[in-house]
């Protein structure tokens, strides 16, 4: 199965679009020289993100999500089922959170950052994905002025070089482990 096919058979897509639009499948490239064996995202959403992973990294164990529902109630628990309809009888342990600071502590290979698009906000997740001691951290959504600001910002602080691809709504990347 493709990848495309895998999050098109998922049982929650929000107003019946096909979430390939986003442009998941243009990211894998950017990590796919990685070994990721965990994945953790902010803003999980409907969970699209997590099984694009998932379907590149079969090796995962563990993977995780936070999402603050702001856009849509119900999402952290749909974007459980559809976690857990691409897995079928894979093994993966799962873990997610409401509130983004409950991530402190977790370890995760491979963290997406793709929550809430505001500037603090965006800061916030960033901060907390560094924590997560990760190979790398992808944001998502470039293109809205908060969260390029945040990644430059963070760059600055951090001391961290990140590069940016004009993949979906423009990634940055911070790799972390080479």
């Amino acid at each position: 199965m493709t990848l495309a096919e895998a999050l098109r058979a998922l049982p929650h897509c929000p107003n019946d679009e096909f979430p390939g639009t986003k442009g998941y499948e243009d990211r894998v490239p950017l990590v796919a020289d990685l070994r990721i064996l965990s994945c953790f995202e902010f803003g999980g959403h409907f969970g699209f993100g997590l099984v694009t992973w998932l379907h590149t990294f079969p090796e995962i164990t563990w993977a995780g999500w936070c999402d603050n529902e702001r856009a849509f109630t119900g999402s952290n628990l749909a974007c459980g089922e559809n976690v857990r309809a691409y897995l079928g009888e894979r093994r993966v342990q799962l873990w997610w959170c409401e509130v983004p600071t409950e991530a402190l502590g977790r370890k995760a290979d491979l963290v997406m950052v793709d929550g809430d698009h505001g500037y603090g906000s965006c800061l916030i997740d960033l901060t907390l994905a560094l924590s997560m001691k990760p190979k790398v951290i992808l944001v998502d959504d470039l293109q809205l002025g908060g969260v390029d600001q945040a990644v430059r910002d963070f760059s600055a602080y951090s001391g961290l070089r990140f590069d940016s691809y004009p993949v979906a709504a423009g990634t940055a990347v911070f790799r972390l482990e080479v």
